[in-house]
Order: C-alpha cells, then structure tokens, then sequence
C-alpha cells in the first residue's frame, strides 16, 4: 500500500517538474526580451510619430532642451518641445534622449538641430528656444541659442524663468547675515522649509546641548559651537526675514514650472511679486515690528535675548550702524538690505523676459497708440513669412474692438489664442500662437532626468541608448495606450517552436 502511495507521489512530481520545464521554455530570457524588444520598440514608435505629427501640424513650436550626467557618466541630453496643437491646447512633450560627447555650443546646437531632424520634425516652424543661463547654452556669441538663430533667425531665446526665480533668491541671499543664516541651518538640519525649522528650533536647542554637555569630543566641540550660533541675535533675525521672503517665493516657483503657462502669465505673477515686496519696503518700519516681536518670543522660548552687536568707532568688517534701539539695528542691517536687494535682482533677471513680452503686448490692450502701432509693425516685419502685412493690420483694429467690448478675454496668452477665431483672424492668431509656444521654463526636460535615474539605475548601467529612449517613452507618455496587436503581428514573424497550452 505504502509502495502504491510513493509511486503516485512519484509520478506527479515528474510530472509537476516536466510542466514546469515547458512554462520555463515557453518564457525563456531570449523570449521574454523579445517581447520586450517589440512592445518598446512599436509603442515608442507610435509616441514619436504622434507628437511629431502634431508638432509638424502646428507649424509652429519651440526647443526645451537641458543635459545631464547619467549612472554611467555619459553625457545625456534631453530635449522636449513645446507647440499647441490644431486644437488650440499647448503642450510640452518629451521627444528623446541623446547622447553628447561634447559641451560646446556649436557641438550641442548640432545635437539639437541633428535630433530635431533624426525625429522627422520641420525645424523651420522653429519659433522659441528655451535653456537656463549657462554659458555654453545661453551664449550671445558662441552658445547653443546663438548658434541655432544663425540658421533660424526667428527663433528667439529665452532664459528659463524658474532658473531666473532661483537665481534672484540666491544672490539676494549673499548678504553676510542671511548667508551665514543659511549656512547654519543647513548644518543643523536637513530641511525641507525654513518653517519646519523654525518650529523645531527649540528642540534642536536642547538636543545640542545635550550633546555638548554629554558626549566625547569632537561632537561636544561641534555642539557647542553650533549652539553659540543658534542663539546668536543676528542668526534668530536673519531667519525670520528669510523665512517671511521665501514663503512669497514658494507659490511663484510653483507656477512657473507648470506646463501651461505662457509669458504674460508670468510677467503678471513676477508684478504682483514685486508690488507686494514694494510695499513691505515702504512700510518696512511696521513690517519689521511685527516680525521683530515673533523674534522675541521665540527668544523667550530658548532663552536668550535680542541684543545687537557692539557700536565701533571704526569697522569694515561687519555693518555698525549709529541707531538708538536693537530693532532700528536690524532693520537696517538685514531686513531692508535683504528686501532692497530681492527686489533689484527680481527686476534684472526679469528683464528679457519683459524685453520679449513687450514686442506682443499690442495684441492684448485695446488701446491703438502709435507706439502701439510700431512696436506692431516691427512684428509683422520679424515674422513677415507666415503672416501678411495688410491684413494683419485690418485684424488688429476689429480684434481690438473685441477687446475694449469685452467680447474677448486677453487676461493671459492662452485665453486670448482660446478666444480668437482662426477663421477670423488667422494672422492675429498666429501671433498669438507663437507667443503662447515661447518657452517659460525648462521643467518638462529635468522632469525627464527622474524618469532617466529610474531606468538606468546602478544595476542597469551598460543599457544602450535605443533601449534607454524606447524605455523613457513608454515611461514618460505612459497615457498613450499600447496596440497590442501590433505587438502580437510583429512576435509572429518570427518562428518559435513553443507548444502553447490554451
């Protein structure tokens, strides 16, 4: 009977593993990349084509482009363009990565123009470049957007906004006290906002000195020099007036990373900035009281006290100020050189963009001046091409009556192309288009160096580029759905002698 068992026992366990040897055969490696090889191949394929498609319809669209250094220190290069389709919707989509050997201007200009054609996209509907402020990029001689308006001459550049934003709030930052705020905070705490910090400052008071009073050397040592720096005056104030100016940052930052956003968007959002940063410095004595006295309580909290640095004869190595009061000291010396200085490098860095906005602007006023009339008619003559001349005149002055009617919302570039008529006004529409598909920011291609860092990981470092492209479109236009039978007619070609179990 025992013998009978075993045998049965036997029998289904040969049989378990000879079925699980054809499962293993039907879906052996060199299958399963197949697969892999044909599904990537084909749906990265349809992507492409369909934005290409729809870039080429456009006839009008602009480069995002941005390079970074992979797992495998190569060189990738990201390029997205951004155009609104015949639907009157804009869009940033991610076309390829390519690999560069070179960081020159020229060499990246032709990486560009070379991947741009390699695509099957028109590069003479090219109408805007959009990069951040390095030199190899944003050159006037010898950058990317120099070279590339040597070939396409309406093809204007325009320095990434969210790049801009970063860049005045770290040069508005040099100033000593803040600098050495920040400084400190970045040794005390990894943090994510000012206002986390700030609400575990009392925390990280205690924790430091429990660590100077308890444990060895050199972590006692650097405590208690961390502690002495935290409860300095100087610092408490310093990181309050940061704190208060990076919370007007965050929204803006915010924005001007989104995809539909065009120039008079952000143009208004920076205006509103700075009108808010121009009445807290008129009233910067009112303001800073309020803050000062958030200060002093928080003083309180971790006990020590708002003091302010000794009045010298003579000294050049910090601010000495003749004032009566510790509040009157550290107005002067931080909150409204820090506030003069937000609001100068805002209006600097800001500067082109305004500069470029300025040549559209009569396409959304309803007023007809003659300055109005001019700055019209130097851009019907840069874009002469595509747009005629006399007509364009005829639609400017009935669109204009639209707008002092209120028939037509000219609030932002994208609500204005929304409410003009193609049919009606096709030059003015185009304008219009074109200043909609000028860059704002480069966001989209650095969106695309987390979908990079992803698939080529450590374990993933000598995959091929067509793999790493095929892979980031499936990846990055995830919403485009997959033709499985596609995949399937491709998979037949080839002929496999699999016995398939249905």
């Amino acid at each position: 009977m025992n013998t009978n068992k075993k045998k049965v026992k036997g029998g289904a366990e040969k049989l378990r593993l000879k079925r699980n040897a054809e499962l293993k055969a039907s879906a052996s490696h060199p299958n399963q990349k197949k697969l892999c090889f044909v599904s990537k191949s084909i749906t990265s394929t349809t992507s492409l084509n369909l934005i290409v498609d729809k870039v080429n319809s456009s006839k009008c669209f602009s480069i995002l482009a941005d390079e970074t250094t992979d797992v495998a220190t190569k060189e990738q290069l990201s390029i997205s363009v951004r155009y609104v389709d015949n639907d009157d919707i804009l869009h940033e989509d991610f076309l390829q990565f390519f690999e560069i050997n070179s960081l020159t201007g020229s060499s990246l200009a032709s990486s560009i123009l070379d991947g741009l054609n390699a695509c099957g996209i028109d590069c003479e509907h090219l109408y805007g470049q959009g990069y951040d402020g390095a030199s190899n990029m944003a050159g006037k001689f010898n950058g990317v957007q120099a070279v590339i308006r040597d070939s396409y001459p309406k093809a204007l550049y325009i320095h990434c906004s969210a790049h801009s934003f970063n860049l005045a709030v770290c040069t508005s930052s040099d100033i000593k006290s803040v600098r050495n705020c920040l400084g400190i905070v970045e040794r005390l705490y990894k943090y994510e906002s000012l206002n986390d910090f700030v609400e575990l400052l009392p925390f990280v008071i205690k924790t430091l000195e429990n660590i100077s009073s308890t444990w060895g050397v050199p972590s006692s040592v650097d405590a208690e020099v961390l502690l002495k720096s935290a409860l300095d005056s100087e610092f408490l104030i310093s990181l309050y007036v940061t704190k208060i100016f990076f919370a007007f940052g965050l929204p803006v930052c915010k924005q001007l990373q989104k995809e539909r956003i065009d120039l008079k968007h952000t143009i208004n959002i920076i205006k509103t900035l700075l009108q808010s940063l121009k009445e807290i410095r008129e009233n910067a004595e009112k303001e800073f009281q309020i803050l000062f006295e958030k200060v002093k309580n928080l003083a309180d909290v971790i006990g020590t006290e708002i003091s302010k640095k000794r009045t010298a004869g003579k000294q050049i190595n910090r601010a000495n100020p003749q004032v009566s009061s510790v509040e009157e000291y550290y107005r002067v010396t931080v909150f409204v050189p820090f506030i003069d200085n937000f609001i100068c490098q805002l209006t600097s860095r800001f500067l082109n963009h305004k500069n470029v906005f300025e040549g559209f602007e009569c396409l959304f006023s309803s007023s007809f001046t003659d300055e109005e009339r001019l700055a019209f008619e130097k851009l019907v003559e840069f874009y002469i091409q595509p747009v005629e001349k006399d007509n364009s005149f005829v639609e400017l002055k009935i669109w204009k009556v639209k707008i002092s009617n209120g028939d037509v919302n000219t609030k932002t570039g994208l609500e204005a192309l929304m409410n003009c008529s193609k049919t009606d006004f096709p030059n003015i529409h185009f304008l219009i288009k074109i200043f909609c598909t000028l860059p704002v920011s480069t966001a989209t291609p650095e969106r695309s160096f987390s979908t990079l860092k992803r698939l080529k990981s450590y374990l993933r470092s000598t995959m091929n580029e067509d793999r790493l492209i095929g892979l980031a479109l499936m990846s990055i236009h995830r919403d485009i759905p997959i033709n499985v039978d596609a995949i399937i007619d491709e998979m037949a070609l080839t002929p496999r002698k699999l016995d398939f179990v249905l």
